[in-house]
């Protein structure tokens, strides 16, 4: 049975630090740092640039998934990890279950999150 992934959100400092941090811990004990900053965010573009640092085990998996993939940058995983994550999310809250088919077997899969 895995565990239930620890989720902990720190404040700011003070209100004119602008300033997130999220700290999420896995059930395979992988470590994520994310910090995200307003003066990050692209005028041009609108985009927002996310640092992450990793464990070595899950810098080690990203780098399996991406030559998986044929990905050509770790941020294209990331990226595609995140539509597929909202996709079973979505599908989850409206009561689908997942299966797995092989030929004739079927097997129902439970991903506990």
């Amino acid at each position: 049975m895995m565990n239930k992934r620890q989720i902990r959100y720190f404040a700011p400092p003070d209100e004119k630090d602008p300033e997130f941090f999220c700290n999420t811990t896995t059930s395979k004990g992988s470590f994520m740092h994310t910090a995200m900053r307003n003066a990050d965010v692209s005028p041009e573009t609108g985009r927002q640039r996310v640092q992450l640092e990793f464990t070595p085990e899950a810098i080690e998996r990203l780098r399996q998934i991406k030559a998986l993939a044929n990905a050509s940058t770790n941020a294209e995983v990331v990226k595609n990890a995140l539509r597929v994550y909202e996709w079973f999310l979505n599908q989850r809250n409206n009561h689908y279950k997942l299966q797995l088919v092989k030929d004739d077997q079927v097997k129902e899969v439970e991903i506990v999150l």
